[in-house]
């Protein structure tokens, strides 16, 4: 698994930037259990972003920074009775309403920017 080194993160609004020790977009849960192993022995930090669009400095570090949205992007299942949507946290607001949609569910969601992510917006 790559990782970029002393990478320099910003969100999209410009107002949070970081340089980050090591930035990883993994591709398995097995990838990011290595990350999280590997930090927890170099007694290092390890923050989550999707698409950068949050303006909250939970995001910003030093250490490790996990980016969910290339990999962990799928709508896994969607169900009606009760309606419920299971879905990876790099999957858009966009997304989840086409699926939304195309399952007849309707689900409450007070967000609307199509390509913030749902691990991002919660």
């Amino acid at each position: 698994m790559n990782s970029k080194t002393n990478f320099i993160w910003n969100n999209r609004g410009g107002n949070l930037t970081s340089t980050v020790a090591n930035y990883f977009e993994p591709a398995t849960v097995e990838h990011i259990q290595a990350i999280v192993k590997r930090a927890y022995q170099e007694h290092k930090k390890v923050r989550v972003v999707g698409d950068s669009h949050s303006w909250s400095p939970l995001c910003v570090t030093n250490d490790y920074l996990i980016n969910t949205s290339k990999h962990f992007n799928k709508i896994l299942k969607v169900t009606q009775n009760p309606d419920r949507i299971v879905l990876e946290p790099g999957a858009t607001v966009a997304d989840t309403l086409k699926a939304y949609r195309k399952h007849g569910v309707v689900l409450p969601m007070n967000v609307d920017v199509p390509p913030i992510t749902i691990g991002g917006a919660i």
